[in-house]
């Protein structure tokens, strides 16, 4: 009876956790122009209308021999964008703020 009790807590402790805070992210995957690109974030994830912001990472290798330490990444905020369109429930399309420079593979994030 105690381990069926043990086993129901953490099944909840695993389902309260997966519906956590984290933020919605996706990346782009075709840039259509210079102020538009389609996304991996759909409806599951994200309204029209809704904020994002686009990123990419600069990540440096520092020298292992000097401090054997892994890659560290620093996150870059390129700028903004909102949701044009919804394609369906995993892809959709965001116009990006004038002037932005982003490519495929830069990282989103519903702000």
């Amino acid at each position: 009876m105690k381990k069926l009790v043990i086993l129901e807590t953490m099944v909840c402790f695993l389902l309260l956790s997966a519906c956590s805070h984290a933020p919605k992210r996706g990346s782009v995957i075709m840039k259509v122009g210079d102020s538009e690109a389609h996304v991996n974030l759909g409806s599951n994830e994200l309204n029209e209308g809704d904020q994002v912001s686009i990123y990419r990472y600069s990540c440096v290798s520092p020298k292992a021999a000097e401090t054997r330490t892994t890659v560290g990444c620093q996150k870059i905020k390129l700028g903004s964008g909102r949701v044009e369109q919804l394609l369906d429930e995993h892809y959709s399309v965001i116009k990006v703020d004038a002037g932005v420079k982003f490519s495929e593979r830069a990282s989103v994030e519903k702000e």
